[in-house]
């Protein structure tokens, strides 16, 4: 660390600026993607019926859906490790998760299915 004399008026010009906008370069004005993974659970009511829930939540991602016809769920992390539930019973709820930590590079994609 530098010592507080190196921050002094006097040694201002010596300080190399830090460039804070450099990364953005041609984004800027677009949307950028967040860095890390929303928390929480989100819920949808997709048009085949029932509830599917998908998020990260207390260390894993998830996907979880229930509806009165056979189903599944399946969760994906950016390393490419899965968890695809089993073919689920109407009513049941069939449950993929995957052990993770929030990260930048999580990138997980969640997915339902009908069989």
């Amino acid at each position: 660390m530098a010592p507080a004399s190196a921050l002094s008026a006097e040694n201002y010009d010596s300080v190399a600026p830090v460039p804070v906008a450099a990364a953005v370069g041609e984004d800027f004005g677009r949307e950028i993607a967040p860095l890390w993974t929303a928390l929480g659970m989100k819920s949808q009511h997709p048009d085949e019926g029932g509830t599917w829930e998908y998020g990260f939540q207390n260390a894993k991602v998830r996907s979880y859906y229930t509806v009165n016809k056979c189903h599944g769920s399946t969760v994906r992390d950016g390393a490419g490790r899965e968890s695809r539930s089993v073919n689920t019973a109407s009513g049941y709820k069939s449950i993929a998760e995957i052990w993770a930590i929030n990260s930048p590079n999580l990138n997980p994609s969640y997915y339902y299915w009908i069989c």
